[in-house]
């Protein structure tokens, strides 16, 4: 008998006594704040995307707990960028692991074959009060942007903190009509700015690595980017503070005043370091579409459309196309399905998506998947219910196949 995505959940044991509970850091709560700054904005408009997009985001992050080892592609470590070797390293013997190391090998593996065919990218570093930022290499299919970065400093100035990010808490100390939006997305591509994650781990070598992500997939589909025949990005990086945190050590911060006017603290994690400067960086980025696949498909089921897939260097993005799910036969009051990508009995590792809601209550659902070569492929929406009743189950093959 077929299961769905959440039928195969169920059979996943989980001893939630091994996790421990972690409070939302500094960094974390003003990651949450800027994204959800950016969204405002377009949820004026569309006020059921965002939260749309965020569910499928969530579900496609547990359903990535189904996935076994095997499913990666095994690449020679050597092939990979140093912060690339660094991360994986890094991530080894924790709870996201596997989904981790994935997305780290495949990028690492376009980055290396990027190289390869093109040459090495020319390094980018902007320096200020002792501490060096610097681009190292870069990889576009067209749907996203990846980038690796290191920071760099005197011991004495990163105080062994465990992770360093930026902060946006100097824009609270701006005056309030000079608090703009631009000040906490820290990324423009092609003028149009967005968020990245800038949380930078620290290697063996005490230099702070990551990489960043630019999810042009969104900005394309929310109308903010135009992408049509552009094969260079202009991209903008700057950052004004720099905190480093000790993951070890927890302690109370002064939030603020509730609504309510009483005064409430949160608990995070220590601070080791906090500096203040202008680090900008600007490049351009060569976007490869040459391996880049599209199959027009149109197949349906019960009113769902798998309109397209297209499959690039790093993932399958799938375009589907919805009917209004309040009405009968779905009757889902929130208009709000689960949709991943399964092959057989795994999912398939979320990357990104977007949902445009038309004025009919339709919607089209763009998203985009990592993609490893596997086969059995299927698109499955399922109801948020209780039973996860199944909605469709639609085969297909990959462009190429």
């Amino acid at each position: 008998m077929k299961k769905n995505i959440y039928e195969l959940l169920n059979d996943v044991k989980v001893d939630v006594a091994e996790f421990e509970a972690e409070k939302l850091s500094d960094q974390e709560v003003s990651r949450i704040q800027s994204q959800l700054w950016k969204e405002m904005n377009r949820m004026k408009k569309k006020e059921q995307n965002y939260k749309r997009s965020y569910r499928m985001k969530v579900a496609a992050a547990a359903c990535a707990a189904v996935v076994l080892a095997g499913g990666v592609t095994a690449f020679a470590s050597g092939m990979f960028n140093d912060e690339i070797n660094s991360l994986i390293s890094i991530v080894r013997g924790t709870k996201t692991e596997q989904e981790d190391v994935q997305v780290y090998e495949k990028v690492g593996a376009a980055m290396a074959q990027a190289e390869a065919e093109k040459g090495k990218m020319e390094q980018v570093t902007a320096e200020d009060q002792g501490l060096k930022l610097s681009v190292t290499d870069l990889f576009c299919d067209g749907f996203t942007l990846y980038y690796t970065a290191t920071l760099q400093g005197d011991a004495s100035l990163v105080n062994d903190a465990d992770f360093i990010a930026a902060s946006w808490e100097w824009v609270k100390e701006l005056p309030v009509e000079q608090q703009t939006e631009d000040l906490v997305l820290p990324v423009k591509v092609n003028g149009v700015s967005t968020y990245v994650d800038e949380i930078f781990r620290r290697s063996e070598n005490g230099d702070y690595v990551m990489m960043g992500k630019v999810d042009l997939l969104a900005m394309m589909q929310s109308g903010e980017l135009d992408l049509t025949g552009v094969d260079t990005l202009d991209v903008e990086y700057q950052v004004r503070r720099w905190v480093g945190k000790d993951t070890d050590t927890m302690v109370q911060k002064d939030v603020g005043v509730d609504e309510q006017g009483d005064r409430y603290v949160e608990e995070t994690y220590k601070e080791t370091m906090s500096v203040d400067g202008d680090w900008k960086l600007a490049f351009q980025v060569p976007v490869d579409h040459s391996k880049n696949l599209e199959s027009v498909l149109d197949k349906e089921e019960n009113g769902i459309v798998l309109k397209k897939v297209t499959k690039t260097e790093l993932g399958l993005v799938v375009e589907v196309e919805m009917p209004d799910l309040t009405q009968a036969p779905y009757n889902d009051p929130f208009n709000d399905p689960d949709i991943g990508i399964v092959s057989g009995d795994t999912c398939l590792q979320w990357l990104s998506g977007y949902t445009n809601l038309h004025e009919d209550n339709s919607s089209t659902y763009t998203f985009m998947v990592l993609y490893d070569g596997e086969s059995d492929l299927k698109l499955q929406v399922t109801a948020k219910n209780e039973t996860a009743d199944l909605i469709a189950e639609i085969p297909f093959e990959a462009p190429g196949k």
